[in-house]
């Protein structure tokens, strides 16, 4: 699977607001789109490398889209929205193989982005991309997030009606060891996840993207939960 098309890199100068980014091509700033309304200001550090796609849209006012920015030797994709066309394509069928799946499906007033159904379980799929590491830890959110908080008591009342529910963590790093809930940046949402997580399953899965946006599976993808972790950043 190809997650994006490295058709330009440019060097990181500055975001104005949560869906522009200046970088600099050669010797000219150029303005393009950011596809995640997050913070990610532990990735975007003026004069990091950034991974950019032209977009397909010629009418558009950003000719470029950043996809991913350079940690170092890991690249790590921003595309939050692509992390959904991992779980669907690649992580999800590996989980529950032979069951069938429903994309953005709406159960009472809530909308989860899988319904897994086979015939042994019936299961909503919230999937949330993690793009924040600190050395071996994997790390969300990386801001506060209302809209996940609600997301996660939403599955819960569907696990309480029956149903079994997942917080599917995409995890762009493979070599991370651990997934630890950031209680210092959202308390509210660790805290949470936490008194849930004895009736909702929490799945942090691994993966590894090259330069060119191709996907590197992995072994001993999952990887476990610490709620006792320390985050010193």
């Amino acid at each position: 699977m190809k997650l994006f098309d490295n058709d330009i890199e440019g060097i990181f100068v500055e975001r104005p607001n949560r869906f522009i980014i200046y970088c600099k091509i050669e010797q000219e700033v150029v303005k393009c789109h950011c596809p995640n309304t997050g913070r990610m200001k532990e990735l975007l550090i003026p004069g990091v490398k950034l991974i950019l796609e032209k977009s397909k849209n010629s009418s558009r006012k950003t000719l470029f889209t950043v996809v991913a920015v350079y940690k170092g030797e890991l690249v790590v994709p921003i595309t939050s929205v692509r992390a959904n066309d991992i779980a669907r394509d690649i992580v999800i069928p590996k989980l529950f193989p032979d069951s069938s799946i429903k994309s953005e499906v709406t159960y009472n007033s809530s909308r989860f982005d899988f319904f897994v159904e086979s015939s042994n379980n019936k299961t909503f799929i919230e999937v949330k991309s993690c793009t924040y590491f600190i050395d071996d830890m994997a790390i969300f959110p990386d801001a506060p997030t209302s809209r996940g908080l609600k997301h996660i008591k939403e599955l819960s009342l569907a696990v309480r009606e029956g149903f079994d529910g997942v917080v599917l963590l995409i995890v762009f790093n493979p070599n991370s060891k651990k997934f630890v809930p950031n209680y210092k940046t959202d308390a509210e949402f660790a805290e949470t996840l936490k008194s849930l997580s004895p009736i909702i399953k929490i799945i942090p899965y691994k993966i590894g993207i090259n330069s060119r946006g191709e996907l590197q599976e992995l072994t001993n993808a999952v990887i476990p939960v610490d709620f006792n972790g320390v985050i010193n950043d």
